[in-house]
């Protein structure tokens, strides 16, 4: 009975050194970061908000191009939050109050980058 017991003890010891050293499983290194606009809105009559969805700590930055066509500077860069949120709410000039505006968001974790590319309609 002890000698069964010894063999089943290093039979099993055997068996997870082995899993342990011989996984074929590849390591991934990818960090499957993704930008997912959630909600774009008016914040009054003369700003505007627009709320995104990425991975935690995801360094974000936006980019926005009014009616009038003009591009503007990124607005500042924003790290999501533990959920991975991440908003930017801006002052829109009165001249560009109305019409299609159109923004890319773009999120960067680990080296990877990821970039979408939305617009929305405030007229």
């Amino acid at each position: 009975m002890i000698k069964r017991l010894i063999f089943c003890l290093v039979a099993l010891s055997l068996l997870a050194l082995v899993s342990c050293t011989s996984s074929t499983t590849p390591i991934v290194t990818s960090t499957g970061l993704f930008v997912e606009v959630v909600s774009v809105s008016p914040s009054g009559p003369s700003a505007a908000t627009v709320l995104v969805k990425t991975l935690p700590d995801a360094e974000c930055t936006i980019q926005i191009t009014p009616p009038a066509g003009v591009v503007t500077s990124p607005l500042l860069k924003k790290k999501a939050d533990a959920k991975g949120d991440v908003s930017w709410t801006w002052a829109l000039a009165a001249s560009n109050r109305g019409g299609i505006y159109n923004f890319a968001v773009t999120a960067e974790l680990k080296g990877e980058k990821k970039t979408n590319y939305s617009s929305f309609n405030l007229g």
